[in-house]
C-alpha cells in the first residue's frame, strides 16, 4: 500500500539521492520541506514528468511551527534529514546549530505526535560518539562523546527523538550512518571539494597531516539503510537505534590517494597541513545491529564507491561549478 512520506532536507546531498531512489522502487507520494541553504536546489528534483505529480515541494524552515504542522497532518512517515551539518560553522555560529537541529527536530516531533504518524526516522550521525574510545567498539552502546557543536546538537537531537518513544510511544527509528559521499553533496565537504578542486588542477590540503581516519559509507549503502526500516515491522524497529557503517577505517590520506588516481592527477597537487583544526580524529562502525535485524549488510567498497563518485562529478560539473 502506497505511503505519503514528509522528507526534510529533501533538497540536500542524501534527500536528492533518496526522493530520486525511491521514486523509482516504490509508488509512495513525497512532500518536501527545504528551507533552500543552496542556490539552485530546485534543480535537484526528478525532471521526469511521470515521477513530478508524486512530489511536492514546499519551502520552508522546520523551526517554524506552522510550516510543520500544515505538512505533517497529510503524511504517514516522516523521514527526518534536515540540519545544519557543517562542522567548522557550527563552531562560529552555534546557536544557528541548535536552532535548526535541536528545535527544529522538536517541532517536528510535536507534530508527529499531535497527528499520529506511523513512522518518524530520524536521521542522526556517528559524530554523537565522538572519537573512537579505547578497547571500545563503535556500535550503539559506545559513550556519547560529542567534540563539535554540530555534534552535541546532533546528539541532543537524537536523544530527544528517544524520549519521545519513551515517554508518548511516538513510532520512532534512529539511524546513525557513518561518513556519507557519493553524487549531489556539496563542495564543502572533503571528498567533493577534492574532486572539485582536482578537476580545476588546484591543490588540495589533507589537515592534521591527513592522518584522521574515518568509516567512509557510499550513498547507495546508506540509503538502503533507509529503506530496510521504511519496510520494516513494527516491532522489529519502533524505539531502536541502528549504526550505518562499513566496518573499515581509512585515513582522509589514503582517500585523497583514490581520488588522485582516480583522476590520474599528480601526487605533486597533494599538500600537507601538520596544523590541527576541530573534528573527529577517528572512527569506525560496528553495524551488527543492522545486519541481524534489518537484514542490512554495506556492498559498495570504498575503492568502488570513489571511482563512482569521481566518475558523477565529472559528468556533471555544471551541477558542482557555480
Amino acid at each position: 500500500m502506497s505511503k505519503k512520506i514528509l522528507v526534510t532536507g529533501g533538497l540536500g546531498f542524501i534527500g536528492t539521492n533518496l526522493i530520486q531512489k525511491l521514486l523509482k522502487t516504490t509508488d509512495d507520494s513525497f512532500i518536501i520541506l527545504d528551507a533552500q541553504m543552496y542556490k539552485g536546489a530546485l534543480n535537484n528534483l526528478p525532471r521526469d514528468t511521470s515521477f513530478k505529480k508524486r512530489i511536492t515541494f514546499i519551502g520552508g524552515d522546520i523551526t517554524k511551527k506552522k510550516n510543520v504542522e500544515k505538512v505533517v497532518e497529510q503524511v504517514q512517515v516522516i523521514i527526518h534529514l534536515a540540519a545544519s551539518t557543517h562542522t567548522a560553522t557550527s563552531f562560529k555560529k552555534p546557536t544557528d546549530f541548535i536552532k535548526t537541529n535541536v528545535i527544529g527536530t522538536a517541532r517536528l516531533l510535536d507534530a508527529a505526535f499531535k497527528y499520529s504518524v506511523d513512522r518518524f526516522i530520524y536521521i542522526s550521525s556517528s559524530e554523537v560518539y565522538g572519537n573512537r574510545q579505547k578497547h571500545e567498539k563503535m556500535d550503539e552502546k559506545h559513550p556519547f562523546a560529542p567534540i563539535s557543536p554540530y555534534a552535541v546538537t546532533k546528539l541532543a537531537a537524537d536523544r530527544l527523538v528517544y524520549s519521545y518513544h519513551l515517554t508518548k510511544k511516538l513510532p520512532v527509528v534512529i539511524l546513525r550512518p557513518f561518513n556519507t559521499y557519493g553524487p549531489y553533496q556539496q563542495t564543502e565537504k572533503m571528498i567533493p571539494l577534492f574532486i572539485s578542486r582536482l578537476l580545476k588542477n588546484l591543490p588540495i590540503t589533507l589537515n592534521m597531516g591527513g592522518k584522521q581516519k574515518r568509516d567512509w559509507v557510499f550513498i547507495d549503502d546508506h540509503l538502503r539503510a533507509i529503506e530496510a526500516v521504511l519496510n520494516a515491522t513494527d516491532s522489529k524497529v519502533h524505539g531502536e537505534s541502528f549504526n550505518i557503517g562499513t566496518g573499515r577505517s581509512v585515513s582522509t590520506k589514503e582517500v585523497a590517494l583514490l581520488i588522485l588516481k582516480a583522476l590520474n592527477k599528480s601526487r605533486d597537487l597533494l599538500k600537507i597541513d601538520y596544523g590541527s583544526i576541530p573534528g573527529t580524529l577517528g572512527n569506525v562502525g560496528v553495524s551488527k545491529k543492522a545486519e541481524m535485524v534489518l537484514g542490512w549488510r554495506h556492498k559498495v567498497s570504498l575503492e568502488e564507491g570513489i571511482a563512482k563518485t569521481v566518475a558523477w562529478y565529472k559528468n556533471n560539473i555544471r551541477w558542482w561549478d557555480k
